[in-house]
């Protein structure tokens, strides 16, 4: 399981813009906070979802990016920075409730996308419109996070 994380954390450091993408503002990626062998599945399925997402959602625009667990995440349930092209995920809500995963993954790939198009990367209108795009029994209204 640790050489296919790897692998993938090879590929968005291979990675280089291309057409129709950002061509500035883009640092090398950065590696995940924890790559503790125990988050390797949580990670290996954030991938999937990633993959799955941005060609159902995203026409494939969303670069590849590095996935990590965050364990020191301690308010928010992940968070994105796009310019590094990495997203980090609070493993401790996820073992509570594992069901908010897609929806997380979803949610950060919105600021990576809108990032790659050059448009600011904040919860701003054509973010919250992105969101909306998607079909309501697969968005859940509200996403929090209760220890």
């Amino acid at each position: 399981m640790r050489a296919a994380v790897e692998a993938r954390y090879a590929a968005a450091r291979a990675w280089r813009p291309g057409a129709g993408v950002r061509a500035t503002g883009w640092l090398p990626p950065r590696p995940p906070a924890s790559e503790h062998p125990r988050y390797d599945a949580l990670v290996l399925a954030a991938y999937e979802l990633y993959d799955q997402l941005n060609a159902q959602y995203f026409a494939g625009v969303c670069p590849p990016a590095t996935i990590g667990a965050n364990p020191r995440l301690r308010r928010a349930l992940a968070r994105a920075l796009p310019a590094v092209r990495l997203i980090e995920l609070n493993p401790r809500c996820l073992t509570v409730q594992p069901d908010l995963l897609a929806d997380l993954v979803y949610h950060e790939m919105v600021h990576l996308w809108l990032f790659t198009r050059g448009r600011p990367a904040g919860h701003t209108a054509e973010f919250r419109a992105k969101l909306a795009a998607r079909p309501a029994d697969v968005a859940p209204a509200d996403i929090t996070y209760r220890p």
